[in-house]
């Protein structure tokens, strides 16, 4: 008789409720259902499966740059380089395929958008974190100096996620 009493608490456990996991911080938790994971009937055990390495998003810097001729009225756009060498590089590199001469770094920018605002006889570069905010501060320098302003060129250089 007392091997029955003894055998009857497990065969409840492992037939009758309904149980619940969890994961945390790389920990199992095994608990009865309507319990949190801190209850002291929860069996805890280390989870093979967690890796902080791949469960933790990983980001990589996006850059951008606008190379111009302001003599010449050529410019040269790069977006979404993964360095800022890069992204001047071929900045540099469209500005004299347009046909510019003496083509000048005017903005090199990561994580964010760069704009050229043209007006008659000026042209202002700026960066912001949005195409919004990136054009009225542009706008605003380039109205400063001549009329007839108006939004040239546009584009974003985000963050991206690569895992």
């Amino acid at each position: 008789m007392k091997g029955k009493t003894l055998l009857a608490p497990f065969l409840l456990f492992a037939c009758g409720d309904a149980l619940a996991q969890y994961v945390i911080g790389g920990i199992r938790y095994t608990c009865p259902v309507g319990t949190g994971w801190n209850d002291p009937r929860c069996i805890r055990e280390a989870d093979e499966s967690f890796q902080p390495d791949r469960d933790i998003a990983k980001w990589e810097t996006s850059w951008g740059a606008i190379y111009m001729d302001f003599t010449n009225g050529k410019y040269g756009t790069a977006t979404n380089m993964p360095s800022k060498h890069k992204a001047q590089e071929y900045a540099l590199a469209q500005c004299r395929v347009t046909g510019g001469t003496v083509c000048e770094d005017a903005l090199t920018y990561y994580n964010q958008c760069g704009v050229i605002a043209w007006g008659e006889s000026y042209a202002a570069t700026h960066s912001a974190k949005t195409k919004e905010e990136a054009s009225e501060l542009a706008l605003g320098i380039c109205k400063k100096h001549t009329k007839d302003c108006q939004i040239f060129y546009v584009d974003c250089s985000f963050k991206r996620r690569i895992r």
